[in-house]
């Protein structure tokens, strides 16, 4: 679609939602809800009973199998279904995206909002990291247990409908585990092979057991998982993101136990290569594996096999203390692991400050939550990619009397900045406080909008299921998301349809303990360079008018010579990364805006956390969005993560490392990656992986957050680029997870080489 003021994709936030909240293929929940709405029956039901309904449906309908090979039960989807089912999947699927509010752009403003100008807020389900220490130890009769003791107190007709839901919901798990004990005993019935009979016999006594009762093998446990990562998925209709947390705390008693009962570490190996193998089938590549950062035989076990298997899924957060040896980090530093993306570097005290800092008293307990922030595992609902501001949109609004360079900001946005008094933008100082004042109001926008969005899913679309593990949703019994209908109040009436409660009466309930909200600082480099630039051309130097500036800008620095010339100058001028105090010191000043808005915005329990994880949609936003005031075209990509923008990517990371740790990251608990790649070269001499170890080291000395590496072959990613289908498996790291080269968009892997090559020595 374009634009008709200037030649640009229009960004559609419809397709963004779907290819954030994807199933995997055969999934059936689209196709349940579709029978369960043609049935009749969803007149009758509250939103909860109805949505517990279609899980137990979509369970039952989904084509499941047990191969001959399969060590564990888990496998289903396409290969095991009907020609017949699978077109009905499609279908539902298609009329799903089609015709569902929660993947609608709700009206004509909210579209221009975030198809011109990239600010939005959305709810993002999935992405969750559920409580599998409990659930191992405890089992789902826990759970079970907790709701048969709160429906014995006094709670409202709304509540009392959703814990039995949720009671529900816990039987549905049940139904499913059966399923597979049939498909078992029906292959023992045949079976003539006494090691096969074993393994059968050990998958039907499993899951006879878990995860309703406590797991008390390592085999049962890693089967327990499987379940509940099955089930969550499918709830959420998403696979997005489903991780496993700290799987080297909870796991390690029950690999002790194995070892002690007189299994060998050899077959501990095979069952976790099976469980891998299903991860990455099913998942994608942000299925995190918390590693330490306490260090056991069982962290090193997991590390070997993630070497050996070299699938793009689980992916490896490895948490490192100040006080880690060098062991511990050569365990990872190494070409086995780097060339297929792995494993992304955090500083544990970095981590805890930026958790302390958001007011998250239980630190103890927190898990890095997919590539993209932490959590506290059982307590906190995470909706990622929530809210997303364009950097540079306020410092257009900052330098041109309260309007965008190109078009005009709807009533629906302008509205939330109207507070604002335009000033004569004559110093650098008075373009700052009109940027932090601007960005406040956009925060506050998209922030709103999310809310909105959260609050239909709570209403519309809740779920027991993944209620159950989240405090405060028993307790109260309400929805995960069910704290932005609090927080909205009477503005969120219309969103429910279920008439027959009070209004007032069911808002009063909340949802998760904690509920955060990633804010994605899109183009914070490109913002700061941008004040940096008109710093130095227009206040110091004195070479260009503001006004010139912005009419280059505006006409994509192309429309007269004295827009080129102007554009080649701002390609000189100081950027963030690039050795530059007062170019760093903006891009801090810039985030700090972001930060200083995004508190502003905290509602209750509700936290938006601003983040720098662009993943690769710094490419695909920024082929949607004109030039900016740095020099970047209409359509360039903005800034990647929280690195610098492709002109400044250098072959040596010392610039990035140092103007990164001016930033502010412990409020930036949404997560702050910087991206390096590491030669093959290096990685091959153990002086130099000394000092790679040094260099991250130093980095989380200073206070970095988190670092990400890559070390494919630029060359084996041009060819990939160039004959796909003779490279199908080549894994990289995409942002903060792994993913295969070749299904990544074009102009993605394009984007890729391109920086990749400009930090290689030549």
């Amino acid at each position: 679609m374009k634009n008709a003021d200037w030649n640009l994709k229009t960004f559609d936030l419809e397709a963004f939602m779907k290819s954030i909240t994807y199933p995997p293929k055969g999934m059936t929940t689209n196709l349940a809800r579709k029978q369960i709405k043609n049935s009749g029956s969803k007149d009758t039901l509250v939103s909860s009973e109805r949505e517990m309904l279609i899980l137990r449906r979509a369970l039952e309908i989904l084509p499941i199998g047990l191969n001959d090979g399969d060590l564990l039960a888990g496998n289903y989807g396409v290969q095991f279904a009907e020609n017949d089912l699978l077109e009905q999947i499609r279908q539902a699927d298609s009329d799903e995206y089609s015709e569902s509010g929660e993947y609608k752009v709700w009206n004509e403003e909210e579209r221009i909002i975030s198809g011109t100008y990239m600010l939005f807020g959305i709810y993002t389900p999935s992405h969750t990291c559920v409580d599998y220490e409990t659930i191992l130890t405890r089992g789902l009769e826990y759970y079970a247990g907790k709701i048969k003791k709160r429906l014995e107190k006094d709670i409202d007709d709304y509540g009392r409908k959703y814990a039995h839901a949720m009671l529900e919901s816990i039987n549905t798990a049940g139904i499913f585990t059966r399923r597979y004990v049939q498909l078992a005993e029906e292959k023992l019935k045949n079976c003539d092979s006494d090691k096969r009979r074993k393994e059968l016999t050990r998958i039907i006594g499993a899951l006879e057991k878990v995860p309703y009762k406590p797991a008390d093998t390592f085999f049962e446990a890693l089967q327990s998982m499987w379940i509940i990562h099955t089930i969550t998925p499918a709830s959420e209709r998403s696979w997005a993101s489903v991780s496993l947390g700290r799987i080297d705390k909870y796991l390690y008693p029950y690999f002790e136990r194995w070892l002690n009962d007189g299994n060998t570490e050899a077959e501990a190996v095979e069952l976790l290569k099976a469980f891998f193998k299903m991860l990455d089938s099913y998942g994608d590549g942000s299925c995190a594996m918390n590693i330490g950062p306490e260090w056991n035989q069982f962290s090193e076990l997991l590390i070997r096999v993630e070497k050996q298997i070299k699938l793009r899924s689980p992916i490896i957060a490895a948490r490192m203390k100040k006080t880690a040896a060098d062991s511990v980090y050569d365990t990872f530093i190494g070409q086995d692991l780097f060339e297929i993306g792995q494993p992304t570097f955090y500083n544990e005290e970095a981590c805890l400050h930026a958790m302390a800092y958001r007011g998250m008293s239980e630190n103890d307990d927190y898990s890095v939550n997919s590539c993209m922030g932490n959590i506290i595992v059982g307590k906190e609902l995470a909706d990622m990619w929530g809210c997303c501001v364009n950097m540079s949109l306020p410092l257009e609004l900052a330098v041109n009397e309260g309007f965008p360079l190109r078009g005009e900001l709807p009533e629906s946005c302008r509205k939330f900045i109207a507070h604002v008094k335009p000033k004569e933008p004559d110093s650098i100082k008075v373009i700052k406080d009109l940027y932090a004042e601007y960005i406040k109001g956009i925060t506050e926008y998209v922030a709103h909008q999310n809310l909105l969005k959260a609050s239909w899913v709570a209403l519309n679309r809740p779920n027991p299921f993944l209620s159950i593990f989240l405090d405060g949703c028993i307790e109260f019994g309400r929805d995960r998301a069910y704290s932005a209908v609090h927080m909205l109040g009477k503005s969120a009436e219309d969103l429910n349809p279920d008439k027959m409660y009070d209004f007032e009466m069911i808002r009063m309930g909340r949802g998760a303990k904690y509920h955060n909200v990633t804010v994605l600082s899109m183009g914070f480099a490109n913002a700061a360079d941008s004040i940096s630039a008109i710093d130095e051309l227009v206040f110091k130097k004195r070479k260009y008018t503001l006004e010139e500036i912005k009419t280059a800008a505006a006409g994509n620095y192309c429309k007269t010579g004295k827009a080129v010339e102007i554009y080649t100058e701002l390609q000189k001028c100081p950027k963030y990364a690039d050795g530059s105090d007062a170019a760093d010191e903006n891009a801090a000043f810039v985030l700090n805006t972001l930060a200083d808005a995004s508190e502003l915005c905290y509602r209750g329990n509700i936290r938006f956390l601003p983040t720098c994880h662009t993943i690769d949609a710094n490419v695909q936003f920024g082929n949607c969005v004109y030039a900016s005031l740095d020099s970047r075209r209409d359509g360039e990509p903005f800034g990647k993560n929280a690195g610098a923008v492709i002109q400044v990517i250098k072959t040596s990371p010392t610039d990035l490392i140092l103007a990164a740790s001016k930033l502010p990251q412990f409020r930036f608990s949404g997560g702050v990656p910087i991206d390096i790649y590491v030669s093959k070269a290096i990685l091959k001499n153990g002086e130099d992986k000394a000092k790679f170890r040094g260099l991250l080291k130093s980095y989380f000395k200073l206070g970095g957050m988190q670092v990400q590496v890559n070390s494919v072959n630029v060359e084996l990613l041009r060819q990939a680029y160039e004959h796909p289908e003779e490279h199908p498996n080549v894994i990289v790291r995409k942002g903060g997870f792994s993913i295969y080269f070749t299904d990544m968009l074009k102009e993605v892997q394009r984007d890729m080489i391109d920086r990749f090559e400009k930090e290689i020595a030549h």
